[in-house]
C-alpha cells in the first residue's frame, strides 16, 4: 500500500546521451572501458518499510500463522529498484565519486587514467543479425539502400496487417538498433510514424530495410582518437 509498505519508488537508468559522451570521451583520450554485472542486485537493497510476505510454498514452520518479517528488498517490491539504486549510489559516494546533477545515474571522480590512444568502433552487429533472424530474413539479398527514393507513405495504401503487434516489434528493434546506424534513422522515423496501424506497405518497406542490413551488419560508428576534442552542435532546418 502507497505511504505504507512503499513510498519513493523511482530508481534513474543512464541517459543515452551520457553513454554517447563517455565513449566518445573513451575514444578521444584513450580511456579503459570496464563493464561489470551485479548478481541478485535487488536483493542487496536496504529496506526501511516495515513489510511482511508470506511464508514460501513449501516452508512449513511451527505455528499457522507465521509470516517473514522482511529487512533486505526483494524481487516484485514496487520499492526494490530504489533501495538498490541508493545502496549502489552511497557505495560510490563513500568511494569518493560525485554524482552528476544532469544525470543521476553518472558518477564521476577527478582522476583519469590515459592509455595509449586508439580509436573506437561502436557496432551492432550480433543485435543486427538476431533481427534478421526473428524476422526470417537471414538469408534475404542485400540491398544497397535502406528505401527507395522519394519514397512518401501514407495510412491509405495497402492493407491493414492481421497481426501489428509482430511490425510494432519490429520497428522498435529497429530504433534500439538507431544507437550505432545512423544510416538508418532517418528510414526508421518514417516507418515509426505507423505504429498504430501499420499497413502492408509499411510492412514491405521494413522489410527492404532488413534487406539492406543483410548486407551491411557491422556497420556503425568510428569514435576516432583525437586530443583535440571539441563539442559540436547541428541544426535542422525543413524547407518549406
Amino acid at each position: 500500500m502507497d505511504g505504507i509498505d512503499y513510498h519513493e519508488t523511482f530508481s534513474p537508468v543512464a541517459k543515452l546521451t551520457t553513454v554517447r559522451v563517455l565513449l566518445s570521451l573513451a575514444a578521444a583520450k584513450g580511456w579503459c572501458l570496464q563493464q561489470l554485472d551485479v548478481n541478485n542486485a535487488f536483493l542487496h537493497g536496504d529496506l526501511h518499510e516495515e513489510v511482511y510476505m508470506q511464508l514460501p510454498q513449501g516452508y512449513h514452520g511451527k505455528g499457522g500463522n507465521m509470516v517473514c518479517h522482511l529487512n533486505k528488498s526483494l524481487y516484485g517490491l514496487k520499492q526494490a529498484s530504489r533501495c538498490w539504486f541508493a545502496k549502489f549510489s552511497k557505495a560510490l559516494l563513500d568511494a569518493g565519486f560525485s554524482q552528476s546533477k544532469a544525470d543521476y545515474s553518472l558518477f564521476y571522480r577527478h582522476k583519469e587514467e590515459a592509455r595509449s590512444p586508439k580509436g573506437l568502433y561502436l557496432s551492432q552487429r550480433k543485435y543486427a543479425l538476431d533481427i534478421l533472424k526473428d524476422s526470417d530474413l537471414i538469408g534475404a539479398r542485400p540491398t544497397f539502400f535502406p528505401m527507395e527514393q522519394n519514397l512518401k507513405l501514407n495510412n491509405e495504401d495497402g492493407e491493414l496487417l492481421h497481426n501489428p503487434e509482430t511490425y510494432r516489434r519490429l520497428v522498435g528493434h529497429l530504433i534500439y538498433l538507431t544507437i550505432t546506424r545512423l544510416d538508418i534513422v532517418h528510414t526508421v522515423h518514417i516507418l515509426s510514424q505507423f505504429m498504430q496501424s501499420p499497413r502492408t506497405t509499411h510492412k514491405d518497406d521494413a522489410d527492404r530495410l532488413l534487406h539492406y542490413l543483410k548486407g551491411t551488419p557491422g556497420q556503425g560508428i568510428l569514435l576516432s582518437s583525437s586530443n583535440n576534442f571539441q563539442l559540436m552542435t547541428t541544426s535542422f532546418k525543413q524547407r518549406e
